[in-house]
């Protein structure tokens, strides 16, 4: 009896075979020790001379049967043919228990003490049919216990021995194989439910299984896939049956981190999947055995690529939060200083318009000019102060490059001296830009400043 369940890699389906084959394959193993102890009970009397030679040969011939038989249906035979076999050794079991007992009457025994050994014995062959699964395997080993039992008492009556045996205790002795047989039917039955629940819920397991979004594979020692769900495609997106064989230290960004070990592992890894995507997965993993005893591990493994972008996200905007309260500090004490700073060039500005209206020497009153136009300049610094307080932006409009130049030479020209000269050369066509002026002023500043200051220190 098999169940057809999921699909494997390969795509066909695999079958679950019952339970009937490893426990025939325990009985057959039990065969196999009771004959090979009879075979050399058998050579033990023949020895000793308690054994005839026919009765010695039925007994090795029907041992050596019942040998072979085990030893195929053990190391050689298929799932395939299984099912005949398994026929075929029970109706081996009932031939070979007479042959071998009805033996024992060519070496003298009594022929009542034979039947009722038979009996016996047909009565545990019949008992252990019933371990299978196989329904119909007890009837069936009935019959042919019946049929063997009818020949050896047919054969025995024929020869005279059992004249005073009743035919009473013959339909009593086969009714009772027949109700045994009945029974170890009943008992298979049962058996079969309970396997057919077993393999029921495994199917639904299965197909739960098959239906989370997370992943659940199988790794062997060395962390190559031995078997997974269909998540494998929405977590390393890659099908389930073309993962299997591959390693899942591939996937990983950082695969030296990546140790499985007795005790598993579980964490959180960077990977890229089979599309090259980044990603993130959780991974919880675990050692186990499998059937053969051998090292494996099983584990879920999770999609979190959206809780650690969120994560990153966050920490991104804790960083811009306390950027954003720097600047805010910062704008508050260049506030301050502007404040403070404009009182002194207030000052300053004062002095300078005092002095000019009271001098009567020109070279005073152009100094006094240009101390005033680097004052303009000083107080365009503590607006940008002033515009770092209020986080104010910059004030954008068309701006006439030439005569925007034309201004800043004039300036700035003065402030050289005689000993150096500026030089401006433009062209005839209208050039316009669109910015702020007073920072490109601001600029055009720091270049003359810089430039003076790298004059007088050739100088010195």
């Amino acid at each position: 009896m098999t169940f057809e369940t999921q699909r494997n890699f390969s795509g066909k389906t695999r079958t679950i075979v019952m339970a009937e084959i490893q426990s025939e394959r325990r009985v057959s193993w039990i065969r196999l020790a009771i004959a090979g102890f009879y075979f050399l009970l058998s050579i033990y009397g023949f020895l000793l001379e308690k054994t005839s030679t026919v009765s010695f040969t039925i007994q090795i011939i029907s041992v050596l049967a019942l040998i072979t038989f085990s030893i195929y249906y053990l190391f050689v035979s298929t799932n395939k043919i299984n099912t005949y076999l398994v026929y075929l050794i029970v109706s081996l079991d009932a031939i070979v228990i007479t042959l071998i007992l009805g033996s024992y009457y060519l070496n003298g025994s009594e022929p009542y003490f034979i039947t009722n050994t038979v009996f016996c014995t047909y009565f545990i062959a019949i008992t252990f049919t019933s371990l299978h699964y196989r329904i119909n395997l007890p009837i069936f080993c009935g019959i042919m216990c019946v049929i063997a039992f009818t020949i050896l008492y047919v054969i025995l009556r024929n020869a005279g021995v059992l004249t005073w045996v009743k035919i009473d205790d013959y339909i009593l002795r086969i009714s009772v194989l027949m109700v045994a047989a009945g029974l170890g039917r009943i008992v298979s039955r049962n058996n079969a439910k309970i396997i057919q629940q077993v393999i029921s819920s495994e199917i639904k397991y299965l197909d739960l299984i098959h239906r989370l979004p997370e992943m659940f594979c199988t790794l062997d020692s060395h962390g190559n896939f031995l078997w997974s769900n269909i998540a494998s495609h929405s977590v390393l997106g890659i099908p389930a049956k073309v993962l299997k064989g591959r390693n899942l230290r591939s996937f990983l960004v950082n695969p030296e981190i990546f140790r499985l070990d007795r005790n598993g592992i579980k964490g959180t890894f960077e990977i890229n999947d089979f599309g090259g995507n980044r990603r993130f997965i959780d991974c919880i993993i675990q050692s186990v055995a499998d059937e053969n005893g051998n090292a494996s591990y099983e584990g879920i493994i999770s999609d979190v690529t959206d809780r650690e972008l969120a994560i990153s996200q966050r920490e991104e905007m804790v960083n811009r939060l306390f950027q954003y309260q720097k600047m805010e500090s910062l704008g508050t004490l260049a506030s301050g200083m502007a404040h403070d700073f404009n009182n002194i060039l207030q000052t300053v500005n004062n002095l300078t318009m005092t002095v000019k209206k009271e001098s009567a020497e020109s070279e005073t009153r152009q100094k006094m000019e240009l101390i005033n136009d680097t004052l303009t300049d000083a107080r365009f610094l503590v607006s940008e102060l002033f515009a770092l307080g209020r986080k104010q932006p910059l004030d954008y409009h068309p701006v006439h490059v030439q005569d925007f130049m034309e201004r800043v030479v004039t300036q700035f020209r003065k402030q050289l001296g005689n000993r150096y000269k500026i030089t401006l050369e433009t062209s005839q066509n209208p050039l316009w830009i669109h910015g702020d002026p007073d920072y490109l002023k601001r600029i055009f500043q720091n270049l003359f400043g810089m430039h003076v200051t790298r004059c007088l220190k050739v100088e010195l």
